[in-house]
């Protein structure tokens, strides 16, 4: 009984969560020129004018390739980060949390005027890898936290018996650490993509 409610309240969660954007994406094929629901008429003209605005796909592409780049720079450092907070001393614990957690503390145009100074005074003319360094600024926290869930639902038991059997900490790490752990990774970048992707306030500094 129990089990039936909690997924009858999951479903009912995930409705509420998705249906408004069905709804937003049903008003896009309306034949009216403001938005309206039920659609009236059914149209792709909004869909055909958003294609010929000549700077839409460039600036699309741009998006993908720093959420791209993103996602990789932030499980490049999340990934041990993420391992370290989980299995370092106390007091490490602590203050590589809070060094990694700063960035959630400040708005993002605070950190993107903070970035545009710091790249002027260092003379950087890379403004798309300058970017991609604010966005994984940003956006590691989200990473490290995802993972960082995962990595305390494991049971260290698994990895004592993976290392009782003979295997070495490296192929205890490739073999059952990793694979245990891959779907918060997949969560924490799934995170990281739609921030990156998402985010202005910074990207115009």
């Amino acid at each position: 009984m129990f089990d039936r409610l909690l997924s009858l309240l999951s479903w009912a969660v995930i409705i509420f969560l998705i249906a408004p954007l069905l709804v937003i994406i049903a008003a896009s094929f309306t034949e009216t020129d403001y938005v309206t629901f039920p659609p009236q008429g059914f149209t792709l003209k909004w869909y055909r004018e958003l294609a010929l605005q000549g700077g839409f796909f460039s600036a699309f592409v741009d998006s993908v390739i720093i959420a791209v780049a993103t996602m990789a720079g932030a499980a490049l450092i999340g990934i041990p980060t993420a391992f370290g907070l989980r299995m370092g001393s106390a007091r490490a614990q602590a203050v590589l949390r809070t060094f990694v957690m700063s960035p959630l503390t400040l708005p993002g145009i605070v950190t993107g005027v903070a970035l545009l100074q710091l790249y002027y005074a260092a003379n950087l003319d890379a403004p798309l890898a300058g970017i991609i360094v604010g966005h994984i600024l940003v956006t590691l926290p989200f990473f490290v936290r995802t993972l960082g869930a995962g990595l305390e639902a494991l049971d260290p038991s698994i990895l004592e018996a993976a290392e009782s059997l003979g295997a070495t900490r490296i192929r205890v790490f490739v073999r059952v650490l990793l694979p245990t752990v891959l779907p918060s990774i997949c969560a924490g970048l799934a995170f990281v993509f739609i921030t990156s992707f998402d985010e202005v306030t910074m990207s115009i500094f």
